[in-house]
């Protein structure tokens, strides 16, 4: 059955051709065109279809109406934003191990994540992650130190006779949480990364930070505080006197280096020369700002002198924060209060940023044994959480202190 119905097919088709050469053969007869007008159209336009340049003519038609499309949809809402910088994920931060001196701020080559503070080879200055409120001790009291014996050498410095800086008593400590740090910072090589001190630092090992603040008015004590084992992290205030020379001097010893920014504090305590005020506009603290770390361009980074009112208030700290971020800095919380928001607004931005666990000499008048009980909480923190920053000041206690505890690190891990 199914061959006689091949052979019908077959039979048909060959009725149908020879019907259509039969008819195209009286067309021609009569002086007519073989093929009727409908089917030359259909030949025409399959040929027109077929041709290269109907194909390229409706590329470049289709890729024009997308254009104006995509141009339209531009002109409405503008171009989307995109995501420019890269996270450096969990940093701890200087090292208190056998390749770590205590203190400096430290890095390692970009774009790997990099110490910033560093103890021996230095660590990293990183901002916490979400949970972290580190504050282990309470925070210094006040200490005048001697003013300047001359007016600073910047338009931006203050006048003569400036008292030098007093440390503000904090209100009160946080309970000490896990350092984990996750640093964000933008891509290249940013400012705390292109200052620092490379060094090789094993993350396996505790790190410990130690930043000496108040430096650059009293002369001697910045000296000694320069001759001591590095890297640390020296924070001088932007009105001292020769700060060019000293900060070389700093530099050339290992040290990296930040501004000790005034800023204000509760009571009626004076922060110095142009501190960063809550009753101000945030374009007069920038400008305050600017012109102090103009001063100091070799810096990584500031931490702030005083300043319980002004951490407080993340209005004001806003726009001081955005500055450091435009230019790359770090920011140093030093904690004077438990009210601060300056690690959580310095998140919210983007600024590579950590916070204070330990204030070595808040009791100067303790001596060298307090410093030296504070020295072993900084450890204890350190080998807890895997991270501790510590601050201190150029009193004799505290660098005497120093010099003993500095070359033990290596041999105690």
């Amino acid at each position: 059955m199914t061959r006689e119905t091949d052979q019908m097919q077959v039979l048909q088709l060959r009725s149908a051709r020879r019907q259509r050469v039969a008819l195209r053969r009286g067309r021609r007869a009569a002086g007519l065109h073989p093929d009727p007008l409908d089917r030359r159209i259909g030949k025409a336009g399959r040929r027109v279809l077929r041709s290269r340049a109907l194909q390229l003519g409706s590329i470049w038609s289709t890729a024009l109406a997308l254009g104006v499309a995509g141009g339209l949809w531009l002109e409405q809402n503008g171009l989307p934003s995109f995501v420019t910088e890269w996270q450096l994920a969990e940093i701890s931060l200087p090292i208190a191990d056998s390749e770590v001196s205590e203190g400096q701020i430290v890095q390692q080559p970009a774009p790997e994540p990099s110490p910033l503070v560093a103890a021996q080879p230095a660590a990293t200055l990183a901002e916490p992650a979400p949970t972290v409120e580190v504050a282990a001790s309470p925070t210094p009291e006040g200490e005048t130190a001697p003013a300047p014996a001359a007016p600073p050498a910047a338009p931006s410095a203050v006048p003569p006779a400036a008292p030098a800086p007093a440390v503000e008593t904090a209100a009160a400590a946080a309970p000490v949480a896990p350092l984990q740090a996750a640093l964000i910072a933008p891509p290249g090589r940013p400012a705390w990364l292109a200052n620092g001190v490379p060094t090789t630092v094993d993350l396996e090992r505790p790190m410990i930070a130690v930043v000496i603040d108040d430096l650059g008015l009293r002369r001697q004590a910045t000296r000694n505080a320069i001759a001591l084992p590095g890297p640390l992290s020296l924070a001088f205030l932007a009105y001292a006197e020769d700060l060019r020379g000293q900060t070389a001097s700093a530099q050339a010893a290992g040290h990296e280096l930040l501004l000790h920014q005034p800023m204000e504090p509760e009571g009626a305590q004076d922060p110095g020369p142009d501190a960063l005020l809550t009753s101000l506009s945030g374009r007069e603290n920038v400008a305050r700002l600017t012109a102090a770390l103009d001063r100091l361009p070799q810096i990584v980074g500031i931490n702030n002198h005083m300043g319980s009112r002004f951490t407080a208030s993340p209005a004001a700290l806003e726009p001081v924060l955005r500055t450091l971020k435009q230019r790359g800095l770090l920011f140093l919380d030093s904690r004077t209060s438990a009210a601060s928001a300056g690690l959580s607004t310095a998140r919210r931005l983007g600024v590579p940023s950590i916070g204070r666990d330990v204030f070595l000499d808040h009791q100067a008048s303790a001596g060298r044994p307090y410093v030296e009980r504070q020295l072993a909480e900084v450890e204890a923190i350190a080998r807890e959480t895997g991270a501790a920053v510590a601050i201190g000041h150029p009193h004799a206690a505290t660098l005497d202190a120093l010099r003993a505890w500095l070359p033990t690190l290596e041999a105690r891990g």
